[in-house]
């Protein structure tokens, strides 16, 4: 397997957050997740959350539990308005399983080689809303030639000079176009993508993945 990520913030900080948990030897978590807001006080929020998610996924197998115990020590002291998106997953490394919940952020894309695709949708709310939210978790089988990718929003919202969006499709084509190439070099093209359509329109949101090839 081949597991990358990248991050590419929109000011000096990020509150953007992508995470490789290693659980054991054959259990490996796969995090990312979207702060509100942007700079300093997103970032502290971020590594807030970091510190709840990995104390948590060290000590529970359940990503729904995980999840769930996570968002209620942060829900305890976010301020009112703030919240979090976040999409977290146990890989499974001998029997190639991907078990996951997702917390209101971003559908990732899971691409077989003949083209078709599912988005990864089971889970419950955004972090930060109830300190008693609930989650629910989904297993999907990988095959050999995969393609997963985990994304936050900086990547299909990114806009140009003429106000236009990158949006899924464009970013769909792109993985179907090059779906040959290595995750890290794949990744770096999904990001020069973006940058490329948004021209001289200044970035406004962090872009961050997580790429994974089986």
């Amino acid at each position: 397997m081949e597991i990358t990520g990248l991050s590419l913030p929109a000011k000096q900080v990020g509150g953007d957050y992508y995470d490789f948990i290693q659980i054991d030897e054959s259990h490996l978590g796969l995090a990312i997740a979207d702060v509100s807001g942007k700079g300093t006080p997103a970032a502290l929020l971020m590594a807030n959350l970091q510190a709840c998610l990995r104390g948590q996924a060290v000590i529970n197998r359940s990503v729904k539990d995980t999840v769930a115990n996570a968002n209620f020590m942060l829900s305890r002291f976010m301020d009112t308005g703030k919240f979090i998106t976040l999409f977290y997953g146990i890989l499974d490394i001998k029997d190639k399983t991907f078990t996951y919940t997702n917390a209101g952020h971003d559908f990732p894309i899971l691409l077989h080689p003949g083209g078709d695709l599912r988005t990864l949708e089971k889970g419950g709310l955004i972090l930060g809303i109830s300190d008693r939210s609930k989650y629910e978790e989904e297993t999907v089988q990988l095959k050999r030639g995969d393609l997963l990718l985990l994304y936050t929003d900086g990547i299909t919202e990114a806009t140009n000079e003429k106000e236009e969006m990158y949006e899924k499709e464009r970013l769909l084509q792109l993985l179907k176009d090059n779906f040959r190439l290595s995750a890290l070099n794949l990744s770096r093209k999904i990001v020069d993508s973006v940058i490329d359509f948004q021209g001289t329109y200044p970035q406004e949101d962090d872009i961050t993945l997580v790429l994974l090839k089986t």
